[in-house]
Order: C-alpha cells, then sequence, then structure tokens
C-alpha cells in the first residue's frame, strides 16, 4: 500500500509531535523575516525551514519520472504455438527473449537444456530439483507477448509397459508438471512421434505373450497413471500431443483422404498410442486438466478440411473407431480440446497458402493452433538447422493471418 496516499497511524501521530511543533516555530519565525527584509539571517532561516519541510510526507500523489509501457491485451483463443525443427531451448529463450517476442505468435515450445527434454518418458530418475534448476531461467520473463509457452517432451524408449520402471515415467512427468506449473508456462508439449527408439510398439513394449486388447488396457492404464501424477502436481495442465488419438484407427485414413486429405495410413505401426492418449483422457476429464488433440494433419489447408479434421476428433472417432472403450464413447467430444499443426514445408506451401492455412485454422481450432518450420529459422540460433532466416514477407503473413482471424 502507497503510504503517502494512505497515512499510516504513525503519520497521524506527526501532528502532535515535537517534530511538527518545530515546524510551526520555524514558519512563524519566517512570517516574521518576510515582514522585516533588511533582518540577518533571514535567507538562511527560509532555507532552513525548506529542508525540514522536505522531509514531512505530504498528501500528493508520486508520479513516475518514466512513462509505464502500455499493456498489450490478450488476444482471443486459439492462440498461436511456434514448434520447430530450430528448438529453443530454455536458456536460449531466457537470453533472447525480448527479440523473440516480435514474431507474431502467442508462446513457444521450449526444449529444456541437458537434454531433459529427452529423459522424461525414461526408466532413470529426474527429480522435481533437476526439473526446476532447468526451468528456472523462465520464471521471470515478464514477456508481454509470449505468454503461452510449452514445455516439450518427447516420446523416448521406456521398456516394457507391464514393468515397474514405467512408475517411473509416471513421476518423472509429476516432477515436470510441478517444476513447469512454478515457472509459469502454459502446459506440455508432447511429441508423440518415436525418434529416439521404439516408445509405444506392439509387441515390442509389452512382450511376445499379450494380446493387443491386453496391451491396450495396460497402455490406457499407463496414461492414467501419468496424467494423475501431472494433476497431482498441477491441476489444471494443459496436455497438449501432436498427433491425437486418431493415429491408430485405419478409419481416420480412410475419413480423412474422403474429405480430400491424402495421408499414409500407419495405424499398423501406432498401435498402442491411441491407448496411452486415451488413458490420459480419461484422467483429465472432469477435472481441470485439458488434453489436447495436436492434430498434426499437414495436408489441412481449407476452412472444410479443418472443419472435418476437427469433426473426426471430437465425434467421428467416437461414432466409428474401434479403439475407444464403449464407457467413454458418451463423453469424448467434452475430453478433449481441438488442436491444428501447420508445416512451413510441404510441396504447395507458398506465403499465401501459408497465411490463408492460419487464417483457416484458428477459425476451427478450440485452444491453440501449432505452427512448425523446417524451411525457415524463426530464432535465428547459432548452428541451428534450418539455418535460412525466416522471410519478411512470411512473418507479415503470419501476422496478417492472426490479424484477420481475430478481427472477424
Amino acid at each position: 500500500m502507497n503510504k503517502i496516499l494512505h497515512p499510516s497511524k504513525h503519520g497521524k501521530d506527526l501532528y502532535t509531535s515535537e517534530r511538527f511543533f518545530q515546524v510551526r516555530v520555524l514558519l512563524l519565525v519566517l512570517l516574521i523575516c518576510a515582514s522585516f527584509p533588511a533582518m540577518t539571517g533571514c535567507q538562511d532561516k527560509k532555507k532552513g525551514s525548506q529542508d525540514i519541510m522536505e522531509t514531512v510526507p505530504t498528501l500528493t500523489t508520486a508520479v513516475d519520472t518514466e512513462a509505464s509501457p502500455e499493456p498489450i491485451p490478450e488476444p482471443k483463443k486459439p492462440f498461436v504455438i511456434k514448434h520447430g525443427w530450430e528448438f529453443p531451448t530454455v536458456s536460449f529463450v531466457a537470453a533472447n527473449i525480448r527479440k523473440m517476442e516480435k514474431r507474431p505468435v502467442d508462446g513457444v515450445a521450449i526444449r529444456m537444456d541437458d537434454k531433459l527434454s529427452e529423459k522424461v518418458m525414461r526408466t532413470e530418475p529426474v527429480s522435481y530439483e533437476q526439473f526446476a534448476k532447468n526451468l528456472a531461467p523462465l520464471a521471470n520473463l515478464n514477456s508481454p507477448t509470449l505468454k503461452h509457452n510449452f514445455i516439450i517432451v518427447f516420446a523416448t524408449p521406456a521398456g516394457n509397459i507391464f514393468d515397474d520402471g514405467w512408475d517411473v515415467v509416471a513421476q518423472n512427468f509429476g516432477n515436470l508438471a510441478k517444476a513447469a506449473k512454478e515457472v509459469g508456462v502454459d502446459g506440455i508439449f508432447f511429441d508423440i512421434e518415436e525418434y529416439f527408439g521404439e516408445s509405444l510398439v506392439y509387441p515390442t513394449n509389452c512382450g511376445e505373450d499379450k494380446t493387443v486388447e491386453e496391451a491396450r488396457s495396460k497402455m490406457r492404464e499407463r496414461g492414467r497413471q501419468i496424467m494423475d501424477a501431472m494433476r497431482a502436481e498441477w491441476s489444471d495442465v494443459r496436455f497438449l500431443s501432436t498427433h491425437g488419438p486418431y493415429l491408430s484407427d485405419s478409419a481416420t485414413f480412410q475419413y480423412l483422404r474422403d474429405n480430400g486429405m491424402y495421408l499414409n495410413d500407419v495405424a499398423w505401426a501406432n498401435v498402442l498410442n491411441t491407448s496411452l492418449l486415451v488413458g490420459m483422457m480419461q484422467s483429465a476429464y472432469g477435472t481441470e486438466a485439458t488434453f489436447i488433440d495436436g492434430g498434426e494433419v499437414y495436408e489441412a489447408r481449407t476452412l472444410e478440411h479443418f472443419q472435418a479434421v476437427k469433426y473426426w476428433q471430437k465425434e467421428g472417432m467416437a461414432k466409428n473407431s474401434e479403439v475407444i472403450p464403449d464407457d467413454f464413447r458418451s463423453v469424448w467430444s467434452e475430453a478433449l480440446s481441438s488442436s491444428f499443426g501447420i508445416y512451413d514445408d510441404c510441396s504447395d506451401m507458398d506465403v499465401d497458402v501459408w497465411k490463408s492455412t492460419i487464417i483457416n485454422a484458428l477459425k476451427t481450432a478450440d485452444d491453440y493452433i501449432w505452427l512448425y518450420s523446417e524451411r525457415y529459422d524463426w530464432w535465428n540460433e547459432v548452428n541451428c538447422w534450418p539455418d535460412t532466416p525466416l522471410p519478411e514477407e512470411w512473418e507479415d503473413a503470419t501476422r496478417e493471418a492472426l490479424q484477420t482471424a481475430r478481427n472477424n
């Protein structure tokens, strides 16, 4: 509370203090000096009176010598998250935030230093203290624009899902959630593609003696366990998976083809992915937590495309998919948030298509969309790929797309 504007009880005591009596005496002297200008020492007495008066609090409003920057209004949803092969690390973001926040996005997917993003989903423990130390530089960014950041976690080998090592995986996610919440990011950005080795493969990651349904049931249990651990530390955690539960179902790819988006059917290679994510959704449903289907369907371009993808994410799967438990179908649409990824290096992607695709995605998604780059470097990192700086026309197109979508 400002004591100048709100005098304390000590301020009130001043009026009965000895010091105030002295001030009154000096004021009387001033009046006398003013009446007799030739009296010696009157100017010194006046200066002495000013010195004393300057130490007495006055009921005035303090004015800053520098104008405070105008606050930037919070953009309306969906928020735009920048992802890409030039994964900026925590230390890079902390050192370059003032330059980064000039880009027309609302947040960044941030990779942890010391390869911690690759160690969360493993059977070796990572303590809360390790995560907290790693993420600490993000605590005081105070960016007026990059307010919706996520911490990247990669799918990595964690062994047999029936083994106790997955208890460690869940604890690692819980420890990360606690540390991430404390630095004020929006959530966890989970790249479910297995760049580092088999993580969710049947039968490799569940033993040769298990049926597909036994493996899927166990995988759902592991998903619930992981989300439970995160919610225990961060009740309203947001968890975005690049691919959503659709990845394990061949019906998805037929549906997309029927709607003009031609993706290879890779369900056969992703038997357990949906089950992990469904388990997370089951844990999050009815709580403050949010599960976000990232919608990595890079073929979507038109408004009709994105509307079709969203329909499948939120309704079509529940009606047609064999990998969703029957008792979860009725609440499926409420259990996930629809998001989309947009890729800058598709064969047909030019600056105009980039702009229109962002506009259409923003008109359709629920809470977030994310921009994935392999053609251009947004952040000018050293020894980074891609090494072609983001052209000004692409940055302008991105900014114009956000303004267009949000003004309509």
